[in-house]
């Protein structure tokens, strides 16, 4: 889960190529408050599995990691 707050920063775009260069079959899920339609785009160019608004609810977080874990299990 990465914080969606490094939207500001190439940090975002940095760690999911860390992250999937070392386990390319990880899943991806950002999570952020400060977020807008515009970032839209760069979440799709991220490639990114999923995304969570802040603030969330804990059950919210538990669904959404437990959709993208069933994907990996599916595929």
């Amino acid at each position: 889960m990465i914080d969606g707050s490094l939207f500001l920063t190439a940090a975002l775009e940095q760690a999911n190529e860390t992250i999937r260069s070392k386990s390319p079959d990880v899943k991806v899920l950002v999570s952020s408050g400060y977020t807008s339609p515009e970032k839209a785009p760069v979440l799709e160019a991220l490639a990114v599995d999923g995304f969570i608004q802040k603030p969330f609810e804990v059950v919210k977080l538990a669904s959404t990691v437990r959709d993208l874990l069933d994907e990996v299990a599916v595929s």
